[in-house]
């Protein structure tokens, strides 16, 4: 759960590490949305990827819609 990723991790963006706003909107295009927490796939499931607690982390739903189904080493 999303709690569980928060408390292994903390509030911050695994993709540019800056914190993440849980009080912001999630609905695209409204003010704020960009730093809402979104739960991100480290290897995507499109790639083989898990839908585990192991593969996935917290990002900005910025930065996981600008990661997309790449990888790290491939951003």
């Amino acid at each position: 759960t999303r709690k569980q990723i928060f408390d292994r991790d903390g509030i911050n963006c695994y993709l540019c590490g800056k914190p993440t706003d849980p009080t912001a909107t999630h609905i695209q295009g409204q003010e704020g949305w960009e730093t809402y927490p979104h739960v991100e796939h480290v290897i995507p499931l499109a790639k083989g990827g898990t839908d585990t607690l192991e593969n996935v982390r917290i990002a900005h739903a910025k930065c996981n819609i600008d990661k997309g189904i790449k990888l790290l080493e491939e951003l």
